[in-house]
């Protein structure tokens, strides 16, 4: 018995016994046949309400409609909802995925030491990062357009777009390190090697949740935030330690 929600995430998901709260399931084969008090949420290949199967909210699934199978015993509350399916990634998606992934080693290996300072930018000062994260860019857009506006200040309008979506693209890097480094702890290798674990395991990490159905899209636009205001914070940082 689960006395709250349960999210489950494997290529084989079965629910046999009680969950008092409500259900997430992502998986290959997800096949319920217990007792669950609320809401039930099921993205997957194939989903199976057993005849012991009793929900007592409503049920929402992505799962293609021939691989659904409902025992005419299972019983639910509330609604059942098919929701549409999302279609896979693809090669070209993979491919992105995985360059990405590999972007991000090259540039944490080439500068370790400004990630790792992001990083702890999230951990020291939470607010102040999340707070950088959402009027940053809002600020930088605004400066952009009143840049373009002009003509001699379209150059500048042009580099600032640049950097400003290079920032964007690397936001979940120091997330990943910070969450990394939380996992972790003094467990990894001193020196460069230190953050390029942290961010590996990190960044596999947010690549699993990403995937969830609603959850993902809320992981990434928080570690977006997040991780956007930490680099512009340790940009400011490095560039304090210059002048001085």
């Amino acid at each position: 018995m689960i006395g709250r929600n349960a999210y489950l995430i494997g290529g084989s998901i079965r629910v046999n016994g009680t969950v008092r709260g409500g259900l997430l399931a992502t998986g290959g084969n997800v096949e319920l046949n217990g007792v669950i008090g609320q809401d039930v949420e099921v993205a997957g290949g194939s989903l199976r309400l057993g005849p012991h199967a009793q929900i007592g909210g409503n049920l929402r699934y992505r799962v293609s409609k021939d691989d659904v199978h409902i025992d005419p015993g299972a019983h639910v509350t509330g609604t059942i909802t098919a929701l549409p399916v999302s279609k896979g990634p693809g090669a070209f998606g993979l491919l992105w995925t995985v360059g990405g992934l590999l972007a991000g080693v090259v540039l944490v290996l080439l500068i370790p030491r400004f990630f790792a300072d992001a990083a702890a930018g999230i951990q020291q000062h939470p607010i102040r990062a999340v707070l950088a994260g959402v009027g940053g860019p809002i600020l930088i857009v605004v400066a952009i357009v009143v840049a373009a506006i002009t003509v001699i200040g379209l150059p500048l309008a042009l580099i600032a777009s640049l950097v400003f979506l290079t920032l964007g693209g690397l936001s979940e890097v120091p997330v990943a390190v910070w969450l990394g480094e939380r996992i972790m702890h003094a467990r990894t290798p001193l020196g460069r090697q230190s953050t390029l674990v942290n961010f590996f395991i990190g960044g596999l990490i947010l690549l699993v949740l990403g995937v969830i159905p609603v959850v993902g899209g809320l992981v990434k636009l928080v570690a977006t935030c997040v991780g956007f205001g930490a680099l512009l914070l340790a940009a400011w940082s490095a560039r304090e330690r210059q002048v001085a």
